[in-house]
């Protein structure tokens, strides 16, 4: 891990925090399920994988969706978009943690697709939303997301 940025070590910040304040993001570069357990964290999306699972110190809460994205522009995201804005649909009102590696790209993609879907927001928007708390965001996902802009 020595090779990390050092915000994969970061604890989860809000992604939106003045409308929707249950919704975090990080990476794994710390120990991210006793952190869940200390903030009362009722829904995990792992978007980094098995491979991000080896980082948990202990099992992840019930209600969890782990999700293998390739972090490279031409990886089908498309469903994984979809899926992701479901099951954040579903816990809306919970504390959910959104993850990848890093929490630089794909967990931001997701959160950017949600964001747009359920705010109206545009990319940017959106983007600029999650750079207020998170600003090493990067999604390598930017093109396919600009095409669902309001």
């Amino acid at each position: 891990m020595s090779s990390w940025p050092a915000h994969a070590y970061d604890p989860p910040v809000p992604v939106f925090p003045h409308l929707l304040p249950n919704l975090f993001v990080s990476g794994v570069g710390f120990d991210i399920m006793t952190w869940c357990k200390e903030n009362d964290i009722q829904a995990v999306l792992n978007v980094g994988g098995e491979l991000a699972e080896t980082y948990y110190s202990q099992p992840p809460p019930t209600t969890y969706l782990r999700l293998n994205v390739v972090d490279d522009p031409s990886f089908d995201i498309v469903p994984v978009l979809q899926e992701t804005h479901s099951f954040l649909k579903k816990h809306q009102g919970e504390k959910v943690l959104v993850h990848c590696f890093w929490g630089q790209s794909r967990s931001v993609s997701v959160l950017l697709y949600h964001l747009m879907q359920e705010m109206g927001l545009s990319y940017c928007q959106a983007l600029l939303e999650i750079r207020k708390n998170r600003p090493m965001a990067d999604p390598k996902f930017a093109e396919i997301l600009r095409t669902y802009n309001h």
